[in-house]
C-alpha cells in the first residue's frame, strides 16, 4: 500500500541515541516517539509501531505519533489499522500539511484496496 516512504522529521534517524533515550526513560512518550521516529526512518516498521504505539496509549492526543504509527502500519501492510491512525492525525492539532497528508494517504488507501 505505501507508494513512497514518507521522510521523518530531520533529527529522528539516530536509532542507536533514541534506543538509548527510550530505555533510560522506557515510560517516557516522547523518548518513546523518538525511538518511533528513528525506526521509521532506518525502515524498521514493526519496530516504529511498538514504539508509537506505546506513545499515543500514553498520550492519545500526539499527532505526529497518530502520523508516523500509520505510515509505519502502511509500510506492514496493515491497511485498516494504518487508516485508523492516519484518521486520528489528520484530527490533530498536526500543522495543515501534515494534516492533508494524513488525509491524502487514507485516500490512497481506499483507492489502492
Amino acid at each position: 500500500v505505501i507508494a513512497q516512504r514518507r521522510p521523518a522529521p530531520a533529527g529522528n534517524d539516530n536509532v542507536d541515541a533514541a534506543e538509548s533515550a527510550a530505555a533510560a526513560k522506557p515510560d517516557d512518550p516522547d523518548a518513546q516517539r523518538a525511538l518511533g521516529l528513528a525506526y521509521y526512518a532506518s525502515g524498521g516498521f514493526r519496530a516504529a509501531a511498538n514504539a508509537l504505539e506505546k506513545t499515543v496509549r500514553a498520550r492519545g492526543n500526539d499527532g505526529l505519533a497518530w502520523l508516523y504509527l500509520g505510515y509505519a502500519r502502511m509500510g506492514l501492510g496493515q491497511s485498516e489499522r494504518a487508516v485508523e491512525a492516519l484518521e486520528k492525525a489528520a484530527a490533530s492539532d498536526l500543522p495543515a500539511a501534515d494534516r492533508a497528508a494524513a488525509r491524502t494517504e487514507i485516500g490512497n488507501i481506499y483507492y489502492q484496496g
